[in-house]
């Protein structure tokens, strides 16, 4: 079984999924956690909650207990893996652990390039958690960004997107700008009488300030009720979304 068998694993920032496949494309076992970037984490911590979840997967597919290898071929996908040096660490502490015979290691966004394109060439943006792009051409070149967040430039994903809707939300509170219904659904959400008091409890450190990222859909509704400030904040997302392809 294990020598037809495929390990996929797709680690994010905000979750993760593991799931064993086998070669005719059949999906043999699909858990998923929570987020496992190294940058999160640390390295150990990262491999230690997949390592748990590649177990659930591995007893869900019928594979026995006592057997550390689970696959012929592992592809492993994670958030994290942004620079070549982290890329070969990661590489070599999955060899480590044992878990399929070869191993394939890349950053999550190729995993969106690959579901996308299956000439196996094209660019991919990835909004999640951040916000990061890769490219490759038909001869196999490939062109990448640092992606490391506000220190190398970087604006979008859940938690941008969510701290932009508190900042908007606080704005019209106090006056700075005009009225925007966020006001009303950051408060609702976290169950405070005002954004501001959403604010401060961030402050305070009594919501974690990653929690931010839940306000995302929130800002989907609101732009899609016609809220100018949900809708800049959007068309923001989608400017980074265009710069980073182009």
């Amino acid at each position: 079984m294990i020598a037809s068998t495929v390990l996929a694993v797709d680690g994010g920032n905000s979750k993760t999924d593991v799931a064993l496949i086998d070669v005719r494309g059949s999906v043999l076992a699909a858990v998923r956690g929570k987020g496992s970037s190294p940058h999160m984490l640390g390295l150990d911590g990262a491999l230690q909650l997949v390592d748990g979840l590649i177990d659930l997967a591995r007893d869900d597919a019928g594979i026995p207990g006592n057997q550390r290898q689970v696959a012929e071929l592992g592809a492993w996908f994670m958030a994290g893996a942004d620079l070549a040096a982290e890329e070969r660490a990661l590489h070599r502490a999955i060899d480590t652990l044992g878990r399929a015979r070869h191993n394939a290691v890349a950053n999550d966004t190729f995993a969106i390039l690959r579901a996308g394109a299956e000439e196996g060439w094209g660019v991919a943006v990835v909004v999640g958690a951040g916000i990061n792009c890769v490219g490759r051409s038909p001869d196999g070149r490939k062109a990448r960004f640092a992606s490391l967040g506000r220190i190398t430039g970087d604006w979008g994903g859940g938690s941008d997107i969510g701290l932009a809707a508190l900042g908007a939300a606080v704005r019209s509170e106090d006056g700075r700008v005009g009225t925007t219904r966020l006001r009303r659904d950051v408060a609702d959400h976290f169950e405070r009488r005002r954004a501001t008091d959403v604010a401060i409890a961030v402050h305070q450190h009594l919501i974690h300030k990653d929690r931010l990222r839940e306000l995302a859909p929130i800002v989907v509704t609101a732009a899609a009720a016609g809220d100018r400030a949900a809708i800049d904040i959007l068309d923001q997302q989608a400017d980074e979304v265009a710069l980073f392809a182009c």
